[in-house]
């Protein structure tokens, strides 16, 4: 029987394109559509696989093209089993059985390891083929894809950002307010999620449609976790086969194109509806979405997102992140612990040098999100669940990082393996163990410190409400009422107007100048019955005359003391009648303000008066404002809910709470004062507090988080 040899696929999509200044050959797969790519010397043998042409004219061939590269027949055959397991080679009926079976084993075999084979930061959790439907809808979308419709576009984007500029101020509060999830209930969080699932879809879609616009096909569309962020994504790998690269970029820029357009819309949407209507709320969360995320996330070069793909196409890098992430590797196994290690394949210097600046900085990236994120999962349990919540935290890290923590022991099995038989030739090998164990125990046994921190709404010291004692109109109110500035002592803030208490106040004087016009006639005449008199009614007009100049002087509303009215839009009341004890405004002294910060029971334990308090307030996000704690209590139901509207956090029932809710722990209020000389706090502001406690070792700690958890949780 004559002998068979490998046969290059027919079916098979192939490009030649240069990559950094290399010739390269690129092989589409289309069944399981992947993509592998040779170089121009693993071509020169793959392109001559024919199915006729035996191992040893191969080897001939290739020598007489490569001398300087020269191999044997054999080193031809193993290259080409090698290419053979990547499905570009034609396989007889039985090696087809085999690959059948060995694929069921593979699928079987991802199912039970899914769990750990699968990157946390990059988790696939759905996927679909969207290509009927895209076919169906592209007919109807060519439109898009006209230098008329980039050009409008543009226009749009200056517009709207122009509109965002002029309105900065009301946007970056409402930003603030927005990231800091202040107020948001179920409802807020389902409407913002749906919304950002429909950006997504039309963005991955855009990047779909874009590839197919210049000839690409899109089998795949899946939904993922990206950094615990949700997020769909469209295979758009035939971009690579394209030969203009330009078609590349707008198939890259297509989905945050997308956005912006959508963010554009509802700027003006935002602009013209009336402000806390539906569609005035949907509009801003879609500006929001569409237009920060694209800027700030999807341009983000160091994740896996549209950023990342421009910068591989720019610097014509393949598997930018992977390679990377490997030569990083190879520096630290190579350099740092002098083991044995194989570089990536095809380094160049200029390869070298992007793989190592891009590999440390999305190695550091990843280390600044993954602390980020761990830290956020601690302290929501320790403010959730108490002591145990120590535990609850250990434990989803360890879920976390599970994947990279079995990584690193396998590492360091290899490096104990590669240098044992060196350190046991050693003498210092057991002065390293006590000094290593030493080390741990002083960082077991040193006291670090922590923070207790909290939601905080900054109230004055002093208030007062400045009531009415006349009735009368506002006439007047002050412009620095109305202008967020300190007032002094004494300082007017509005004036009363009463015309029946003027004409009065004018009768009286007339009476008085009359009555002692009088008295003094009777004087001149020396008729002494007829001054006693006249001297007795003056007195009483005078009486009567400074009582009514007391009640005109109350007309004015004077500052008590120096600080600061609380009251918003105090210019509303110019021209209202009020009535004797309504209450006008409220007026506080804000030299020193102190904050209200609500803490769990397990934290409240930790802390003492005049313990240092540290505030960041959103509204001043360059400053970090310092105070005391003042004073300890209970939380109440009805200064829980005052603190709970303005600073927009979920009710929790505390201790002798009669509304039946019940609850786990009681939250407890501490009250921080903070000096406000330079005036630059206002009552109202709402931030976050961290507190400094006593400082403790971490034996310390858990020590005291076992003993509570028995005494509370296994013995009662």
């Amino acid at each position: 029987m004559a002998a068979t040899y490998p046969k290059l696929r027919d079916d098979l999509v192939i490009k030649q394109q240069v990559m950094g200044g290399e010739v390269t050959f690129l092989i589409k797969i289309r069944e399981t559509l992947a993509y592998v790519r040779f170089g121009q010397i693993e071509w020169a043998i793959i392109s001559r696989l024919d199915g006729h042409t035996s191992y040893e004219d191969l080897a001939r061939a290739f020598n007489r093209e490569y001398p300087d590269k020269a191999v044997d027949a054999g080193q031809v055959e193993d290259f080409c089993q090698s290419i053979k397991k990547k499905g570009i080679l034609v396989r007889s009926a039985a090696e087809q059985s085999i690959v059948i079976l060995e694929k069921l084993q593979d699928e079987r075999k991802k199912r039970a390891e899914r769990s750990q084979a699968q990157d946390i930061f990059y988790l696939t959790l759905a996927t679909t083929n969207p290509e009927k439907f895209y076919k169906a809808v592209f007919p109807f979308l060519r439109w898009i894809w006209t230098p008329p419709f980039v050009v409008t576009t543009l226009a749009l984007f200056v517009a709207a950002g122009a509109v965002i500029v002029s309105h900065w101020a009301v946007v970056r509060d409402g930003m603030l307010k927005f990231w800091s999830f202040e107020g948001k209930t179920f409802a807020d969080v389902a409407l913002a999620f749906g919304i950002l699932a429909v950006i997504i879809a039309i963005h991955e879609s855009a990047h779909a449609l874009t590839c197919m616009n210049f000839g690409g096909e899109v089998n795949e569309l899946g939904f993922m976790l990206i950094y615990f962020i949700p997020a769909f994504y469209a295979n758009v790998s035939d971009a690579y086969l394209f030969d203009k690269k330009w078609h590349k970029y707008w198939v890259t820029l297509a989905g945050g194109y997308s956005e912006l357009i959508i963010c554009s819309f509802a700027v003006f949407t935002w602009l013209v509806a009336q402000p806390d209507t539906f569609v005035h709320h949907v509009a801003y969360n879609v500006m929001v979405f569409a237009g920060i995320s694209t800027i700030i996330f999807n341009f983000n070069p160091l994740i896996k997102l549209d950023g990342y793909y421009l910068l591989t196409d720019y610097l014509e890098v393949s598997n930018l992140r992977e390679n990377s992430s490997a030569y990083i590797i190879y520096l630290l196994r190579k350099k740092l612990w002098r083991v044995s290690a194989e570089p990536p394949w095809g380094l160049t210097p200029r390869k070298k040098r992007i793989y190592l600046i891009y590999g440390v900085l999305s190695t550091l990236y990843i280390i600044a999100i993954v602390t980020i994120f761990l830290l956020f999962v601690n302290r929501y349990f320790n403010n959730n669940f108490g002591e145990i919540g120590f535990f609850l935290g250990l434990f989803v890290s360890y879920m976390i990082l599970k994947k990279r923590l079995k990584k690193l022991m396998r590492f360091s099995q290899f490096v104990w393996l590669d240098k044992k038989e060196l350190l046991r030739q050693r003498a210092s090998v057991r002065n390293g163990a006590l000094a290593t164990a030493g080390l741990l125990l002083a960082l077991l046994l040193y006291p670090f410190s922590h923070t207790v921190s909290g939601p905080a709404l900054l109230e004055p010291e002093r208030r007062v409400a400045l009531q009415a004692e006349v009735a009368g109109f506002v006439a007047d109110v002050s412009p620095s009422a109305d202008q967020d500035r300190l007032l002094e002592a004494g300082e007017v803030i509005l004036r009363l107007r009463n015309e029946e208490l003027t004409a009065r106040l004018r009768a009286s004087q007339a009476e008085n100048e009359r009555l002692h016009a009088q008295a003094q006639r009777a004087l001149a005449a020396h008729d002494l019955a007829a001054y006693q008199a006249a001297a007795r009614e003056l007195d009483r007009a005078r009486q009567e005359l400074n009582d009514l100049r007391r009640q005109e002087s109350r007309l004015e509303i004077r500052a008590p003391f120096a600080g600061q009215v609380l009251t918003p839009r105090l210019h509303d009341l110019a021209g209202q009648h009020v009535a004797p004890g309504r209450t006008l405004l409220e007026f506080g002294a804000t030299e020193r303000l102190r904050a209200r910060i609500r803490v769990s029971e397990f934290e409240f334990r930790e802390l003492a008066e005049d313990q240092r308090v540290r505030l960041k307030m959103p509204a001043l996000p360059a400053t970090t404002f310092e105070g005391r704690v003042a004073r300890r209590s209970l939380a109440s139901p009805d200064s829980y809910d005052a603190a709970g509207r303005e600073t927009g956090l979920v009710r929790t029932a505390v201790a002798g709470s009669s509304s039946g809710e019940g609850a786990a722990f009681s939250h407890f209020e501490v009250w921080v004062e903070v000096d406000n000389l330079a005036g630059r706090l206002r009552p109202g502001m709402t931030g976050l507090a961290k507190i400094t406690p006593d400082r403790h070792s971490a034996v310390v700690r858990f020590y005291r988080a076992a003993r509570d958890l028995v005494r509370s949780r296994v013995w009662w």
